[in-house]
């Protein structure tokens, strides 16, 4: 998808490099929760969702719609920034620690226990990219 973005470097091009991976909902909270996984700076101001569209993307991913792709950005030390994916992965989070519920007000702690595991082991995909200056990553994220 991306493989015909370049960045200049030296007057030479070099090609973005990518994969696409799934993770699984915990995997992703853990490591938003954790730190492992940084709010790139344009991710900070992103618009807070309405606790409907909250309650509405919970019930699509209960139904087992997939969810949108998550864009992370790994910096040449390793560094992990999550560059578009902050509101789904903030509504999941907080839909774990039962801060509100569903469309039919039950929150996560009222799910059985086998519902809990299959969403917190449902699968998102997640594409990390790398070898990008901060001009390609505009490029890459829209932002």
């Amino acid at each position: 998808m991306f493989s015909n973005l370049f960045k200049i470097k030296n007057n030479m091009a070099a090609e973005v490099e990518y994969h696409i991976s799934d993770r699984s909902v915990r995997w992703l909270v853990n490591a938003l929760q954790t730190n492992q996984l940084k709010i790139s700076k344009h991710q900070r101001h992103a618009g807070v969702w309405k606790i409907e569209d909250k309650q509405k993307f919970i019930d699509t991913m209960k139904r087992g719609h997939p969810c949108p792709l998550v864009l992370i950005y790994q910096a040449d030390d390793g560094t992990l920034w999550l560059e578009d994916g902050l509101q789904r992965l903030t509504t999941i989070r907080t839909f774990l620690n039962n801060e509100f519920g569903e469309l039919t007000g039950q929150k996560f702690s009222d799910w059985s226990d086998v519902q809990r595991q299959l969403f917190e082991h449902k699968k998102i995909p997640v594409m990390i990219y790398s070898n990008a200056d901060a001009q390609t990553r505009v490029i890459v994220t829209g932002k």
